[in-house]
C-alpha cells in the first residue's frame, strides 16, 4: 500500500472539476440545437442514445468530481465507484452506438460499413471482457476499500 502524492491527488481534484466546468459550459452553449433539433421528435432509439449519451456523462462527471473532492475517512466507497464506472459504461456504449448510426448514415446506409463497425465493436468489447478483469484485479482489496480522492487504496 503506497501513499497517494498530495499535488498529484490535488491537480486530479482539479483536472475534475475543470473537466465538469467545461463539460457544464458546453451543455449550455449547444442546448438550443437540442431544443431545435431533438425536443419534440419521436422518442426511437436514435434519440434514446442521444439523451443517454448527453446526460449520462453529465451525471458521471458530477458523481467524478463529488468523489474527488469528498474526504472519504474510513467509508467504505467501493459501491459509489461500482455505481460511478456503470454510469460510465453507459454513456460510453450510447455514444459509441450514436457514432455507429452516424457512420452508417454517412456512407449512404452501406451495410459493409455496418457489419465492419459492429464487429470491431464486438471484438473491442469482448477484447475488454477477456483481458481487463485480470489486469485490474488488484484494484479490489478484499475488505472495505480506504478512499482517498474517489480512488480505493
Amino acid at each position: 500500500m503506497s501513499v497517494p502524492d498530495p499535488f498529484g491527488l490535488q491537480l486530479a481534484k482539479y483536472t475534475n472539476v475543470a473537466g465538469l466546468a467545461i463539460l457544464i459550459y458546453d451543455y449550455f452553449i449547444t442546448l438550443h440545437s437540442e431544443v431545435k433539433w431533438t425536443w419534440g421528435r419521436k422518442w426511437g432509439i436514435i434519440r434514446i442514445a442521444f439523451t443517454i449519451s448527453r446526460y449520462v456523462p453529465l451525471i458521471g462527471a458530477l458523481m467524478t468530481s463529488y468523489s474527488a473532492v469528498k474526504t472519504w475517512g474510513t467509508q467504505d466507497c467501493a459501491p459509489f465507484n461500482d455505481a460511478l464506472n456503470g454510469i460510465h459504461f453507459l454513456g460510453f456504449i450510447a455514444s459509441e452506438g450514436l457514432l455507429i448510426c452516424r457512420v452508417y448514415a454517412f456512407s449512404g446506409n452501406k451495410r459493409v460499413y455496418l457489419i465492419i463497425l459492429l464487429s470491431f465493436g464486438y471484438l473491442g468489447g469482448l477484447c475488454d471482457y477477456k483481458c481487463c478483469p485480470h489486469q485490474f484485479q488488484h484494484l479490489r482489496p478484499s475488505g472495505p476499500a480506504l478512499c482517498v480522492g474517489g480512488s480505493s487504496y
